[in-house]
């Protein structure tokens, strides 16, 4: 079994990520946006000297082996198999889960390739990620936050066919977390113990992602701090009224207002 774990940018799929990582049989680490190699296989971009790097130092791999296993491979799928396997392997575990956000929108791929594949979709108040959006300064402003929430929620139909997808509200993760995360657990079929929802508030992921990538992780940042219910609601709470109807009125000429109306917590 394999485990897929995303959503839009800043809806939570870190902390589900983190929490399905406690789990004894697990293996679980930084996102590794594995499709980005698809560049390299349409050989469209064949440097892949950075994402090697970056996978070393996230993974704890040689880069020599990762080249391997690339210069071996025949697609993205492919690479990030083998090296969670190995992943699994070496740190006699059972599983493992990538979350990487834009999992959502390569669904239909994954179950393609992996058939025993579970994904779980992370649902957020699209405000409140707006909100968290501007925080960070990206996809800060209503167009390229819209085009972005798009691509993830614009090809859902199908993979909510599959009885392996999952959708989790953040909120529910936040509010009633034991309840939430044994559904998760039950879903993805691992037995449940309430020490799993254990959330250790350390640095290391945050200090390692700023070191290798020389970017400050506002999310990893959040994680390294208790949980509190305080972020929910802070669209509502500060966004600008204009702000709101521009974000509402872009998602109706997408076709995407149902998915949005959906999507804010009552």
């Amino acid at each position: 079994m394999v485990i897929f774990i995303g959503g839009m940018f800043k809806s939570g799929t870190s902390l589900a990520r983190k929490f399905i990582g406690n789990h004894r049989d697990i293996f679980s680490g930084l996102e590794s946006n594995w499709f980005e190699l698809d560049q390299y296989f349409n050989n469209t971009n064949k440097d892949i000297g950075f994402k090697i790097k970056v996978w070393s130092a996230f993974f704890k791999i040689e880069e020599d082996f990762i080249k391997k296993i690339i210069y071996s491979s025949s697609s993205s799928e492919e690479v990030i198999d083998k090296m969670m396997n190995y992943l699994v392997e070496i740190n006699n575990l059972k599983y493992w889960v990538d979350k990487s956000p834009p999992n959502i929108y390569y669904s239909n791929r994954i179950f393609n390739y992996w058939n025993n594949a579970k994904i779980i979709h992370i649902i957020r108040d699209p405000l409140d990620v707006f909100m968290s959006c501007k925080e960070a300064k990206k996809w800060d402003n209503p167009i390229l936050f819209v085009d972005t929430w798009a691509k993830i929620f614009s090809n859902l139909k199908k993979p909510r066919e599959n009885k392996n997808f999952l959708e989790i509200r953040y909120e529910n993760m936040i509010l009633n977390q034991n309840k939430t995360l044994e559904k998760i657990y039950s879903f993805c079929e691992l037995d449940w113990e309430e020490e799993f929802s254990y959330h250790n508030k350390d640095t290391s992921e945050y200090l390692l992602v700023k070191e290798v990538t020389g970017k400050e992780s506002t999310t990893l940042k959040r994680l390294s701090q208790p949980i509190t219910k305080e972020r929910i609601g802070i669209g509502k709470k500060h966004l600008l009224n204009t702000e709101i109807n521009e974000i509402e009125n872009l998602l109706k000429l997408n076709n995407l207002y149902n998915e949005y109306s959906n999507a804010l917590w009552k």
